[in-house]
């Protein structure tokens, strides 16, 4: 079962995927009960399968993939209670938490990227101001609860960056840019649904979404 998820996991991940999307585009929402609680799931069994997964911290990149499951199967439920949202957002909460603890727990070898180049702190904290800014209005009830996850997933991404000098290049850029899509991801998600639609607003998120947690596990690989 390792070699199969070894050799063929990525690209069984990438049929769930496109079938999730098919699915969300033709808004087949029974069949999606099927398709999207595979994904992470199948991601963390590839993860699982590789020579990284031997070191101690791989852990907290398998076990945030199984939270986000959680989390995606919580948000399939979010239109019959608003609870069903809340648990979604802890659940991944919990996800960019333990994402934050392994780019803390990579030894440092070279000098921070962050360190070298501030700027991308600033511009991510004046985004997420802006964005917060935007949305304050809208959120009723879930002010804390919203400004709380945005600070974590923000700080996650910057510490992807923390982290990149001293991961293999390829390892790192897989890193940086899927946390920065998960930012893009969650960002379309809050604006669909507390601001308003637009044109294929569920493919979009998905597929960011989708995208992002490929980058971040195939990461794993290069390490």
């Amino acid at each position: 079962m390792k070699y199969f998820f070894l050799r063929y996991g990525k690209l069984l991940y990438g049929i769930i995927a496109l079938l999730d999307l098919l699915f969300t585009f033709g808004h087949y929402d029974h069949l999606r009960l099927f398709s999207k609680p595979l994904l992470m799931p199948a991601l963390a069994a590839y993860v699982m399968s590789l020579p990284a997964a031997k070191h101690k911290n791989s852990w907290f990149i398998i076990i945030g993939l199984l939270f986000a499951a959680a989390g995606d199967i919580f948000l399939l439920f979010d239109r019959l209670s608003p609870n069903m949202f809340i648990f979604g957002l802890v659940c991944f909460l919990f996800t960019h938490i333990l994402y934050i603890l392994y780019f803390a727990k990579t030894p440092q070898t070279k000098p921070s990227l962050l360190k070298q180049s501030p700027v991308i702190g600033l511009v991510l904290l004046a985004y997420i101001a802006t964005f917060l800014l935007c949305l304050f209005p809208h959120l009723g009830s879930l002010k804390i609860p919203v400004i709380i996850y945005t600070v974590v997933i923000g700080t996650m991404f910057l510490l992807s960056i923390h982290a990149h000098n001293s991961l293999t290049k390829k390892s790192g850029f897989r890193f940086v840019l899927g946390a920065l899509i998960f930012v893009l991801s969650d960002s379309l998600l809050a604006y669909s649904k507390f601001l308003t639609t637009f044109p294929f607003h569920g493919i979009a998120i998905m597929a960011t979404y989708c995208i992002a947690q490929y980058l971040i596990a195939e990461a794993m690989e290069y390490l």
